[in-house]
């Protein structure tokens, strides 16, 4: 049993990945319906980023920033999104690493980080806003 999932042969790699993809999976088992038919919960974002003089959250420089990791495709619409927009120059973006490392030595949790440098990972950057590692 040592190195494997109690329900499928999964490596002891992907034990990590394997823990996290439950709880995602049991979400979607709650936007099942009665005849097993998807139904996406309504989404509780309903305010947007706006140059509407009486928008919730105007357009302000430095007011907002967006983190984003390259290997989901909403990273490429989000920031697609703010250039059809003409709102990148206002929002300031950072990419973390495309891959999943160990958020702290102390514990197997697995995340994403930032990069230490501008030049460790292509792409990726420290977080300029919070400093945060992870």
């Amino acid at each position: 049993m040592k190195g494997y999932t109690n329900s499928i042969n999964l490596p002891a790699v992907s034990i990590t990945v394997y823990k996290w993809l439950i709880p995602l999976c049991m979400r979607c088992q709650y936007e099942m319906s009665a005849t097993d038919a998807f139904e996406r919960t309504t989404s509780t974002f309903r305010n947007i980023i706006s140059r509407d003089p009486g928008s919730c959250f105007p357009v302000e420089s430095g007011r907002y920033h967006l983190y984003i990791s390259y290997v989901f495709p909403w990273a490429s619409r989000c920031l697609a999104y703010l250039k059809i927009k003409g709102i990148d120059q206002a929002i300031d973006f950072t990419s973390v690493k495309p891959i999943w490392e160990r958020t702290k030595d102390t514990d197997e949790h697995m995340g994403w980080v930032f990069s230490s440098s501008s030049i460790e990972e292509p792409g990726a950057d420290p977080d300029p806003v919070n400093g945060a590692k992870t």
